[in-house]
């Protein structure tokens, strides 16, 4: 009974040291950027792309510290690598933590995505845009320096 016990102590001390711990699919996830100078990201789970018929969103949720500000931007779901200028039917957008909301479809805003890696598994590049409130277009909010490696869901 002894040695049946010990055998089981150490199968167990065995299987505990051989086995890794899962990685979460998400983990190499990040969207990053600066609004107005500001750091945003998002990153894991709130990092992702989602196709919908004839374009493709990448989302960036900047939910860890529970502000609820999202960024997301549409390409064609048939892009290739190259750049994208953001216009009515691809626009980017951006909603800031008290909930308002902000595009380069409103008052003028432009910006582009230039999409660096593409395969069916993954999208990954660089973006920047001007968007301007929903209520006024008068309201401007600058993205620079965004960076994206997120999976596709």
């Amino acid at each position: 009974m002894k040695k049946s016990i010990l055998s089981i102590v150490l199968f167990s001390i065995l299987a505990l040291v051989s086995c890794k711990k899962d990685e979460d699919s998400d983990s190499g996830n990040s969207f990053t950027a600066k609004v107005n100078g500001e750091t945003y990201e998002a990153e894991g789970l709130l990092a992702y792309a989602t196709s919908f018929g004839d374009y493709t969103n990448v989302y960036g949720v900047a939910d860890a510290s529970g502000t609820g500000e999202t960024m997301y931007f549409a390409i064609p779901t048939d892009a290739t690598k190259g750049t994208y200028q953001f216009d009515a039917d691809y626009p980017a957008y951006y909603v800031d933590a008290d909930g308002n909301a902000f595009a380069t479809a409103w008052g003028g805003g432009s910006g582009s995505v230039t999409i660096t890696e593409l395969d069916a598994d993954h999208v990954e590049g660089t973006f920047n845009f001007k968007a301007f409130d929903a209520v006024t277009e008068t309201v401007e909010k600058d993205v620079t320096d965004g960076k994206f490696n997120v999976e596709f869901r």
